[in-house]
């Protein structure tokens, strides 16, 4: 059993089903889907390959946790496994990595540590809670043959794979749910009935999703009868791994048979070995699956509604994360990117508890809803008007192609599945945004799935710290570059009726239309002194500084203000023990079309030791004290009240090194013959500092004082010199 050592969420991918002519191909010796190797060897162990402790026929299928508690981010909250007659096997994510869901394999395992063979004889999982969470663990892969690949004319059931239902996929007729109250091991009665939740699909869910795909999907619910006791729990520590035998039994007690369009979505009330994940749920491959859910104690249209889109193919609704050195931009190459889960809060397949908005035009693309009436993808350059998403009508999609990449265009109003956009912001906003669709043979983009969709920050200067402040929309006047300048986009204006976009397919120079954004301006960084602790070498101590710089943002056209605003970055630099020693840093913003502004700060640092005199003077009271953590081993000491150090120093930004711990009191500093703040020296550790620094206007030459305020045996003054910056 291999394992990464870190963690995962969760929603399920795609059971499919290895009929018994496909196990009979497999073996000597079957037991629910597990070939022990008792025979002749493997292909690869006869040839000298890895010893083979067990062999597993079954469908590929994986699982994301929805736990919308901590999500975690993309790449680690998918996990594989390999689907038998009777249960599933976990697998690390990478042995089988390269191959797609619903095809069926024989998988040659090198041990079954991470493993168990249950009382019916079927070989499942047995990982703890990190294990069970993390996509490189599982069963450890000696090998991997394709027994049949994913066939294009079959979908997902929740337990396998079958023909289309052509009626169901053409929206004909409705998906039919099976409803169950489940009444977990060690778990809690509940008052939610199965009636209840079948009322909030046959209504809510299913009003959502008919709406959104234009009557291609809906849903029909009807409520089992009776609570379903069960054995088996769906989750344990948080962990995920005993799902497929929970719905397994839950089938089995109820009758229910996996099918197209057919769904088991099982209820049960809050369960603490389920921690914070709200559903997991199957992922089919098109609107004509089916499929499996269960729900952690929600009943309601945003969390249901959200599985049972995972069930008909859907992947999570995420923001694009993109910097270039440290500062925010709409879009980078892949690497320089990254998925926010759940955090493109405009529809369902998000954070969906609060708010449902219509469902986006990357997900409406996936199931193939999109027809030549509803979306361009132009060639050339020129000019759309987009009606509103929620419309479900006219063109409401531009799409824009760089090789295999493709940029959605849509437009929300506050209107419909929106209205509730026009009294809540944060959540998703009217305007025009623009999503992302890999491909996923470009460098870094093997990690972004083809059913999730990533929208561009369209106003990166905001930092969309958390969930109530995102703000995804682009602006209006100013062109957009897109795919390193190939693509560019300019959102003319926006009405309630309409959104007017330019597009640009080519470079700049091949639209007369293009204006180049206008560039931000840096000032130079400015380093100082900060207070904090020091750390002592033998080439001059390490002290914090800060450096700041101004940013000017220019408007996004001629009528908008520009914004200001102010970079700080906290590091530190060697103050040299003689002469001056250099230090810089070099500030970056970036424009709207992903241009580097840069500005370069340089400053010199220098260290006074305590013992120079020429610099520093001493009253009475002073001595001087041997330490082997202080600058040059010692320190001047005084335990005198009153007792004052004074220096004069040329310098922009100063500081001094003093002495805290159990013993040290209280100290005033002046500066010019002026009190500027005072200082507790006392703290539970030991430990050198600069507990005050202070910046000039310019190099000015200033006379520092430091008094004992305290005296006595708690009242200590170590002064170990002076830092000084120019």
């Amino acid at each position: 059993m291999r394992s990464s050592g870190y963690a995962v969420r969760a929603y399920a991918m795609l059971p499919a089903f290895a009929g018994p002519g496909v196990l009979a191909l497999a073996a000597t010796l079957t037991v629910s889907g597990l070939l022990v190797a008792t025979g002749a060897p493997s292909a690869s162990a006869a040839a000298g390959g890895p010893h083979v402790a067990a062999v597993v026929v079954g469908t590929v299928e994986r699982m994301h946790l929805d736990d919308f508690a901590a999500p975690l981010p993309e790449g680690q909250d998918e996990l594989t496994f390999v689907r038998t007659v009777d249960d599933a096997i976990q697998v690390p994510a990478g042995d089988l990595a390269h191959v797609a869901n619903g095809t069926t394999v024989r998988v040659s395992l090198a041990d079954t540590a991470g493993t168990r063979v249950t009382a019916s004889g079927a070989l499942t999982s047995d990982l703890d809670r990190t294990q069970s969470r993390d996509p490189q663990a599982g069963a450890d892969v000696a090998s991997v043959d394709v027994v049949a690949p994913a066939q294009a004319d079959v979908v997902a059931t929740g337990t396998g794979t079958a023909p289309t239902d052509v009626a169901v996929a053409a929206g004909a007729a409705p998906h039919d749910v099976t409803v169950v109250v489940a009444k977990l091991p060690g778990g809690t009665a509940t008052m939610v009935t199965a009636a209840d939740v079948a009322a909030t699909i046959s209504s809510g869910v299913n009003s959502y999703w008919s709406t959104v795909t234009g009557g291609a999907v809906g849903f029909t619910a009807t409520a089992y009868p009776s609570v379903v006791t069960t054995t088996n729990a769906p989750c344990s520590n948080g962990g995920v791994g005993g799902s497929s035998a929970f719905w397994t039994e839950v089938a089995q007690k109820t009758g229910w048979s996996a099918g197209p369009g057919k769904h088991l979505v099982v209820y049960f009330p809050a369960f603490a070995g389920c921690g914070g994940i709200a559903g997991l749920a199957t992922v089919g491959g098109g609107a004509g699956s089916g499929g499996q859910v269960w729900t952690n104690g929600w009943n309601s249209v945003g969390v249901i509604g959200h599985e049972l889109g995972h069930n008909i193919g859907l992947g999570h609704s995420q923001i694009l994360d993109c910097a270039v050195s440290g500062v925010r931009v709409l879009e980078t190459s892949p690497t320089g990117c990254s998925p926010r889960p759940y955090a493109d809060t405009n529809d369902i397949m998000a954070v969906s508890w609060n708010y449902q908005g219509y469902l986006n035009a990357v997900h409406l693309r996936t199931l193939g809803l999109l027809d030549a009436t509803s979306q361009a993808a132009p060639t050339d350059n020129g000019q759309v008007v987009l009606s509103p998403l929620e419309r479900g009508a006219g063109l409401r999609v531009l799409t824009l192609t760089d090789g295999n990449t493709h940029y959605v265009l849509e437009f929300r109003q506050p209107v419909g599945l929106d209205s509730w956009m026009s009294s809540v912001s944060g959540w998703g906003a009217a305007g025009v945004t623009v999503r992302k669709e890999f491909d996923p043979s470009q460098a870094g983009a093997g990690g972004f799935s083809s059913i999730e969709s990533y929208v561009l920050d369209g106003d990166p200067s905001t930092p969309d710290s958390g969930f109530g402040s995102m703000y995804n929309t682009l602006p209006t006047g100013g062109w957009i570059d897109l795919a390193d300048g190939r693509l560019g986009i300019r959102v003319e204006s926006m009405s309630a009726s309409g959104a007017v976009v330019d597009y640009r397919n080519g470079p700049a120079t091949s639209d007369p239309r293009y204006v180049a954004p206008a560039q931000p301006t840096v000032s130079t960084p400015l380093g100082r002194i900060a207070s904090g602790s020091l750390r002592v070498t033998s080439t001059g101590p390490v002290v914090p500084i800060t450096w700041t710089w101004q940013v000017v943002t220019p408007g996004t056209n001629p009528s908008a203000a520009a914004s200001v605003s102010t970079g700080r970055v906290a590091t530190t630099a060697r103050f040299a023990l003689s002469g001056w020693s250099p230090v810089a840093y070099r500030a970056v913003a970036v424009s709207t079309d992903g241009t580097p502004v840069t500005a370069l700060g340089v400053a010199r640092t220098h260290y006074t030791s305590e013992t120079n005199s020429r610099v520093v003077k001493y009253s009475r009271g002073w001595r001087p004290a041997r330490s082997t953590g202080a600058n040059g081993r010692t320190v001047q000491v005084s335990a005198v009240k009153g007792a004052a150090v004074t220096f004069r120093a040329t310098s922009r930004s100063l500081g001094v090194v003093l002495a805290c711990g159990p013993s040290y009191g209280v100290v005033a500093v002046y500066v010019d013959h002026r009190r500027v703040a005072v200082r507790n020296l006392r703290t539970p550790h030991s430990a050198l500092v600069v507990p005050w620094a202070t910046t000039f206007g310019s190099t000015t030459a200033h006379t520092v004082t430091i008094v004992n305020l305290s005296g006595g045996k708690l009242g200590w003054l170590a002064f170990d010199g002076i830092v000084s910056m120019v």
